[in-house]
């Protein structure tokens, strides 16, 4: 797991279909909804994961490489978006451990949850803020990588990347223009200072 790797989950439709073999089917995302508060708000742009579709992504179970239930590039995993969101279509394997764990849990409706981890390109994110609560926009296109798509039994809190708190805190705690300008003049007393002491100590010398 990378530094900069974020996981989202949504509570929304997925469903273990009726045919046979079992096909796992629902949205990994949604756009155009805010999501929890995660000490900020988020918001996903139809079109963000444009440029990640084609990535070699897997399919899991709880985001365990463990639990491989398929591949984008062994064709059982397809993805697409539509005006709902990020829709994913999993082939998973026919053995007892996943029908145990994953496909029956679905049937009797105990799993209806699936989640992604990602990253954001440079810039492919806005921050606003509306009454008092930071609002975080995926931008159309923003999707760096797509890492896995996952059915999960519950979804973990949000984690956020380094860069992500780290843009929390700037907006929360921004340094003035005055505050800034104080910084710069208090470092050139400060070398000024340290200036003069050098030379008073060769003085002395």
């Amino acid at each position: 797991m990378t530094d900069d790797m974020e996981i989202r989950s949504f509570k929304i439709e997925l469903r273990a279909d009726g045919v046979t073999p079992p096909r796992i089917e629902g949205y990994a995302a949604t756009f155009n909804a805010l999501s929890e508060d995660m000490g900020f708000r988020e918001m996903i742009e139809p079109g963000f994961f444009d440029d990640v579709l084609a990535d070699d992504a897997r399919a899991l179970f709880n985001h365990d490489r463990n639990f491989v239930l398929g591949r984008k590039s062994n064709g059982t995993l397809s993805m697409g978006q539509d005006a709902t969101g990020l829709r994913v279509e999993i082939d998973p394997p026919q053995t007892q451990l996943i029908n145990d764990l994953v496909i029956s849990p679905m049937k009797r409706g105990d799993i209806n949850q699936m989640s992604f981890a990602f990253t954001v390109k440079p810039n492919g994110d806005d921050w606003r803020e509306e009454g008092g609560q930071l609002i975080r926009v995926l931008k159309k296109g923003g999707a760096l990588r797509l890492y896995d798509v996952s059915v999960v039994t519950e979804p973990a809190y949000p984690q956020t990347s380094a860069q992500v708190r780290s843009k929390i805190q700037e907006l929360q705690h921004p340094t003035t223009q005055a505050e800034s300008d104080g910084l710069e003049a208090l470092t050139v007393r400060q070398m000024a200072r340290r200036r003069r002491l050098q030379i008073a100590d060769r003085s002395i010398k």
